[in-house]
Parts: structure tokens; C-alpha cells; sequence
């Protein structure tokens, strides 16, 4: 049973990822580099990576990575450590209720979520406990509307109240771009293993960021013990600095899945 559930996987995915490792239309340009965590030499502990080249979910071509990995690190001497946003500084997203995620801020008790239009207008805010790091965006809230940019960040709680990170944008795709996810989803409605599949090969060819990290996360709840599942979702993190730790937590947890580690 276990050898159909991975052939399946590897059958349905080795014709997705022919077709991903090529950069659609409109995607931003750069994100070359095969270790987008920085140039280090290989820690032998780490798990190894093989990086395919999905460029263009950082959709903001002014962003440093080499600042805002400084400013992630922050919190030498004391200082109260923010958490990190684990999404692009810009990002797009099809669904209306994206799921957020950000790292730890060491003693928060709890997070608040905020929201923002391009006004810079406040539009949502909640408290989230301090034990969760993910905050899928309620159906009660002021819906979003497909074309938006909005702004998000977390302030952590602690013994004091923690600087929040500097806000990242998230655009809701619209027009043509909208009107051919949308029919490419048509035929992947089920919940059968290869239509959820095939719903994550959409969000990727698209660089829909939100949508993808949903699609694999879920994917990976509904089935623990896929290594192919953790190795692809890897992939994906491993297009972004802020989240290239997650990739190593998934290579290693395939690794282990396949046991080799």
C-alpha cells in the first residue's frame, strides 16, 4: 500500500515539476541562487538541498535579503526578538481567506494579528495564543477583495510588548491571471489525493505563495507519513530566506519518513 501511495505521488508530481522549474510570465526576476539562506559553507547536520528554481513568489524586486535576514536575527544584548513573517515581502494569493503564518518570538504569551489596506488603514485585527504561529483568515472577517494589496504583521506579548515586524504585502490576483486559475482548478475539485495534487501544481505555476503553503500544509496533515509531500513543500520554502529553516525541518522529517537520518 505504502509503494502505490508513492508511486502515485512521484507519478503525478514528476510532470508538475518539469513544468515549475521553468519561470511563468510575469514573474519576478532574480532568486537564482541555489542556497537562498546564504552562501555558508554546509553544515553536515543540515539536510541536503536540491533547489528547484521557482522564482517569482518575491514579487518586490527593491527587498535586501541580506537586511532583512539582519533584521530577523535581531535581539542581541537583551533585546526582545520579533517574530519572523514566514511569507514574501510581497506575495500574491487567489483564495479570500489566506492562512498566515509567522516563527516564534521567545516568551510571547500571545500575538496580535493586523491587517491593512493600501491605505495603511487598519482592517482586521485578533489576538492569537502565544502556542499558535498560524492564523487562517475567518469567514467573519471584512472579506478581501480580488485586485487588493493589504499589509499584515504580528506583535508578539511577552513580559512587555515587542516591536512588530515591519508589515509584508499580499495581493489577491485578479482579471485574466484570476480567470485562468480559475479554470485550471476546474478540472482538480475533488479531494482525492491527485486533485489536491494537481490544485498545488496551479498554486505553484501561478506563485501564488499563500495558496501553495495552504494546499502542501493540508496535504501534509491529511497524509504524515508522504516523504515525497515534505520534500515538495521544502521546495517551496527554500524560494524565500525567512523560510529556509522550514525547508531543512521538512528534509529532515522526509529523511527520516525514508529512513535516512
Amino acid at each position: 500500500m505504502r509503494y502505490c501511495f508513492s508511486f502515485m505521488i512521484a507519478t503525478v508530481m514528476a510532470g508538475s515539476w518539469a513544468v515549475l522549474a521553468q519561470q511563468p510570465a510575469g514573474s519576478a526576476p532574480g532568486n537564482q541562487s541555489s542556497n537562498p539562506a546564504g552562501k555558508a559553507a554546509p553544515d553536515k547536520a543540515r539536510p541536503q538541498r536540491v533547489v528547484a528554481d521557482l522564482s517569482g513568489f518575491e514579487l518586490d524586486p527593491k527587498k535586501s535579503k541580506a537586511k532583512n535576514g539582519l533584521q530577523l536575527g535581531a535581539g542581541s544584548r537583551g533585546a526582545a526578538v520579533p517574530p519572523a513573517l514566514y511569507a514574501p515581502s510581497l506575495g500574491k494569493a487567489y483564495g479570500p481567506r489566506p492562512t498566515f503564518s509567522w516563527g516564534n518570538s521567545p516568551g510571547a504569551q500571545k500575538f496580535t494579528f493586523r491587517l491593512y489596506d493600501s491605505n495603511d488603514d487598519e482592517v482586521y485585527e485578533q489576538e492569537v495564543a502565544g502556542d499558535i504561529r498560524t492564523f487562517a483568515y475567518p469567514q467573519d472577517a471584512p472579506p478581501l477583495q480580488a485586485g487588493g494589496t493589504y499589509a499584515w504583521t504580528v506583535q508578539a506579548m511577552a513580559a512587555q510588548l515587542i516591536e512588530p515586524p515591519e508589515p509584508v504585502r499580499i495581493v489577491l490576483v485578479s482579471g485574466s491571471e484570476r480567470k485562468s486559475i480559475e479554470q485550471a482548478l476546474e478540472s482538480a475539485k475533488g479531494n482525492a489525493l491527485p486533485d489536491r495534487l494537481k490544485r498545488a501544481q496551479v498554486f505553484v505555476e501561478h506563485r501564488l505563495w499563500y495558496d501553495t503553503i495552504a494546499e502542501y500544509s493540508q496535504l501534509i496533515s491529511n497524509n504524515r507519513n508522504s516523504p515525497e509531500l515534505y520534500e515538495q513543500r521544502a521546495q517551496i520554502y527554500d524560494q524565500l530566506p525567512e523560510t529556509a529553516a522550514l525547508a531543512d525541518q521538512d528534509r529532515k522529517q522526509a529523511g527520516q519518513l525514508r529512513g535516512t537520518h
